[in-house]
């Protein structure tokens, strides 16, 4: 056996050793029990034949006694002084002395026991059901088996990971949607569904939104995204998928309190995606960028156009003043710079500035792959409900444009 401490895990009993790692118990169900770990959280299960858990972040990952030892002991700083196997081999020995810690030989209630397959999160959506909004025969092409609502009205939507496996849901309070419980969407989309022929791929922030960019343009040929986190998990979903669509671009079309939170969302995608090329942290009043110039023609061209803008800037504070004031006005200018092989770009936040700079660069260096398109209101809610065209508009009239 490559592993000898594997022998003991249908001795030890996983909830006993969450307890003894800390991990603290947030909920007790007939079938299950959910331990916080961290940022994540772990559910523990039984075959009837043996004890499991997972992660909801994976609920496909099935893991046993000695992965919960392994990353307790992983985690663990006392005894820094000796070596991973050296206190996994003293935590079992420690742990198979108890008697606390041992399986007990009853066999489990016949209302205990689950199918290894078992995921928690289907259970809750067996009691959800499908959404009125879905009587809409244009929302329901779209969003069928996508969007459920509860018995109060409030609507869901169900998050998977890149196994295609239900990781959670997020429940609608009135314009956003929050996760429920320990729903976990830091690897997971919403997606709709998939038409025969995809014309369209767009991506939101929010999964509401998406249906009320459906109700105001009534597409037939699109799969809406929607990513709640964005980082280099769920960024690598939206790679992957925009890349099985073959459509030439993907649209991003994110939105959110202010255009500025929107704005700042769109940069935060483009740093995930271009993994190594673009950098950005979020500072007081500013956004210090970092992107790889690439070519001599688009950093000149952005160059240029940051130029106007500054010079632009300069010019509207002469309407009300005599004098520039050169140290105010920089405070409000885009600062380029060379930092190694990078350019850095000192980028403050403000909405003209930030749509500016999106624009120049999404032009200059993602217009092959990326449209960036933009409600005129703050979000696709109010721009649908203050919308008084009766037919579909041009989704082009709303393309990011300075």
């Amino acid at each position: 056996m490559n592993n000898i401490w594997r022998a003991s895990d249908d001795k030890l009993d996983i909830n006993a050793v969450m307890d003894y790692f800390g991990y603290p118990m947030i909920k007790n169900e007939v079938n299950h029990k959910i331990y916080r770990m961290g940022k994540d959280h772990a559910v523990v299960f039984h075959t009837g034949s043996r004890q499991l858990y997972y992660m909801c972040s994976r609920p496909e990952k099935k893991q046993r006694v000695f992965d919960l030892i392994l990353t307790g002991c992983s985690k663990t700083e006392k005894d820094s002084s000796k070596g991973l196997w050296n206190k996994v081999d003293n935590c079992y020995s420690y742990l198979n002395s108890k008697k606390e810690f041992q399986l007990t030989n009853v066999a489990p209630n016949k209302e205990e026991i689950v199918d290894e397959s078992f995921n928690h999160f289907k259970e809750f959506a067996k009691t959800l059901k499908s959404s009125t909004l879905l009587e809409d025969d244009n929302l329901k092409a779209c969003f069928e088996e996508r969007l459920f609502q509860d018995d109060k009205g409030l609507l869901y939507f169900p998050f998977y990971n890149l196994s295609n496996n239900l990781t959670g849901l997020v429940q609608q309070k009135d314009s956003k949607t929050f996760p429920v419980a320990e729903s976990d969407t830091s690897m997971s989309i919403w997606f709709s569904k998939v038409p025969k022929k995809i014309q369209q791929l767009i991506v939101f922030n929010n999964p509401l939104e998406a249906i009320y960019f459906q109700q105001k343009f009534k597409l037939s040929n699109a799969v809406y995204l929607a990513i709640k986190n964005i980082n280099y998990e769920t960024s690598k979903i939206l790679v992957q998928i925009y890349k099985q669509t073959k459509v030439p671009k993907m649209m991003l079309s994110f939105t959110g309190n202010s255009k500025i939170e929107g704005y700042i969302d769109d940069l935060m995608l483009i740093s995930c995606i271009n993994d190594g090329k673009f950098f950005i942290k979020i500072e007081k009043d500013h956004l210090m960028i970092q992107f790889d110039p690439e070519s001599e023609k688009a950093i000149s061209q952005l160059h240029k156009e940051i130029q106007k803008y500054n010079q632009a800037l300069a010019q509207e504070y002469l309407k009300f003043n005599k004098v520039v004031d050169h140290t105010l006005v920089n405070q409000k200018s885009m600062v380029l710079s060379k930092h190694k092989e990078m350019v850095a770009c000192k980028l403050p936040i403000e909405i003209n500035a930030l749509r500016y700079f999106l624009w120049s660069y999404y032009r200059n260096y993602l217009g092959k792959m990326i449209d960036i398109i933009k409600p005129q209101t703050q979000n696709w809610q109010y721009e649908y409900n203050q919308s008084t065209n009766v037919s579909p508009q041009e989704i082009s009239a709303f393309k990011i444009a300075v």
